[in-house]
């Protein structure tokens, strides 16, 4: 009996012991576990790293190398634009500091504004020569974003100069993230495109032609006026040009205006005077190259007056519309039946003993009726250069003609037999026999003409023709004067 009960008694405390160590191993577990936990919590917030140091701002633009024209006086130009790059949401813009270089006066860009995409932001002071924009807090998207400095209407205070703005180092631009400055990234400095202010465009004009008044034949298609354009500031692309004509032309005739050997319009005479070129090609005036328009037609007899009213043109840099600054009166036209034409004729251009070619050109009759040649005029330059005899040649053979020399001038007179000019024309040389006398001899030779209309002593006039009897000098000839020639 009590062999049982001891046994039993065994069998308790082996139980209880059990129990005890279960337990045990389970609070130790328990412990291990909750400690583990403890633990790695703990390694979790001791490796954490300070939240500022993974933002990233980067500051970046790509400006073009080209130098940016800006029209004068054109509105809301855009002058400076950069991104601010953020790999996190609540980054803060706080201030910029944009620097303005090649501009003396910072007032002349009073009402600059400063843009994020199309929101206007803070205002700008100038200190120490740089644009100061005080931001406050400004929150940043995640990404990039957009900022522009617009000026609402280009100065010319600076007109011609180049000048441009930037942000010469990281320390320009203040950011902040969660209350902490710290320094964004870039290639500094971050500069603008090179800008310059040029005049908007206007077209000045002038002519091409030695004179603005001269004959033309009668239903022949005749030069009328050529002259140039040229710009007064930017570029520009011409879209029509006006020109007024004489009233006197009641009937449709038909124009052109030509570029080069090119038609680039055409335009129908009208009762109110106006001549309308719409042109049918791009055509470009650029500051520094002068556009040489010409207009041609065929006219009846009569006489008739050219002006350059307008011209239309949009600007390149301003995308403006711009006209002439002033009219500019082109020709006054005497259409008459006929009318000599002189061309030059090149010659041996070395000076040598003996005889020698001095002028030579050919000499046209434009129109269907025969003209007349009375006189011919020549000045002579010489040095060391001595004229022993003349002789003058037609259509290679000696011409028996009245040639005179006094002082530097040459004068040939057809009086006692006339020289006539039919529509094959004539090639006509003057020749000299020279006694040159040293190296540094030198011989100029001009075919002289006459800067008035016709005057009644033949003997002041340089040059002398007619047709049907009307007698003109070289006044209204056009393609006068001929290039000298010069022997040396």
């Amino acid at each position: 009996m009590f062999e049982h009960l001891v046994s039993h008694h065994h069998n308790l405390a082996h139980a209880k012991k059990t129990r005890v160590k279960f337990y045990g191993t389970l609070l130790a577990l328990s412990a291990f576990i909750l400690l583990s936990a403890f633990n790695i919590s703990r390694g979790s917030i001791s490796k954490a790293s300070d939240p500022i140091n993974d933002v990233v701002v980067t500051i970046f633009n790509n400006p073009s190398s080209d130098i940016y024209q800006i029209a004068n006086k054109t509105q809301q130009v855009v002058v400076f634009d950069f991104i601010v790059k953020t790999n996190v949401d609540k980054v803060m813009l706080n201030e910029l500091n944009i620097s303005a270089q090649g501009i003396d006066d910072l007032a002349i860009l009073d009402g600059i504004i400063l843009y994020h995409s199309q929101t206007q932001l803070g205002e700008i002071d100038v200190v120490d020569g740089n644009l100061r924009i005080k931001l406050g807090n400004y929150k940043l998207d995640k990404g990039n974003n957009y900022f522009y400095l617009s000026w609402p209407r280009a100065n010319n205070g600076i007109s011609e100069d180049t000048f441009d703005f930037s942000l010469e180092q990281a320390t320009s631009a203040i950011v902040s993230y969660q209350g902490s400055l710290f320094t964004p990234a870039g290639d500094f400095p971050i500069n603008s495109q090179t800008l310059q202010i040029i005049e908007r465009g206007q077209f000045s004009a002038y002519n091409n032609l030695p004179k603005d008044n001269f004959l033309a034949v009668a239903k022949e298609y005749s030069l009328l006026a050529d002259f140039s354009l040229t710009s007064n500031g930017e570029s520009a692309s011409i879209e029509k040009v006006l020109v007024y004509h004489d009233s006197s032309i009641a009937d449709k005739q038909h124009f052109y205006l030509w570029q080069g050997q090119e038609i680039i319009a055409d335009a129908w005479s009208s009762d109110d005077g106006q001549l309308i070129f719409e042109l049918n090609k791009t055509t470009v005036v650029k500051p520094d190259h002068d556009l040489s328009l010409q207009l041609r037609a065929s006219l009846n007899l009569g006489e008739y007056d050219f002006i350059l009213a307008d011209v239309w043109a949009k600007g390149f840099v301003s995308g403006k519309q711009f006209t002439l600054s002033n009219s500019s009166f082109l020709s006054n036209i005497l259409v008459i039946d006929n009318i000599l034409q002189f061309s030059d004729q090149s010659i041996v251009q070395q000076l040598n003993n003996g005889w020698q070619t001095l002028f030579k050109t050919h000499i046209d009759s434009l129109g269907d009726a025969r003209l007349l040649l009375y006189k011919l005029s020549w000045s002579i330059d010489d040095f060391a250069v001595e004229l022993e005899d003349l002789e003058l040649w037609i259509n290679d053979q000696l011409y028996d003609v009245n040639l005179t020399q006094s002082a530097n001038k040459i004068v040939a007179t057809f009086w006692q037999e006339d020289l006539k000019i039919n529509k094959e024309g004539i090639d006509l040389v003057l020749l000299a026999k020279i006694n040159k006398l040293d190296s540094d001899a030198r011989l100029q030779v001009n075919l002289l003409t006459d800067q008035q209309i016709i005057a009644e002593d033949n003997s002041q006039n340089n040059l002398l023709w007619s047709i049907n009897g009307q007698m003109y000098n070289s006044h209204l000839l056009p393609g006068l004067p001929l290039a000298p020639v010069i022997l040396e």
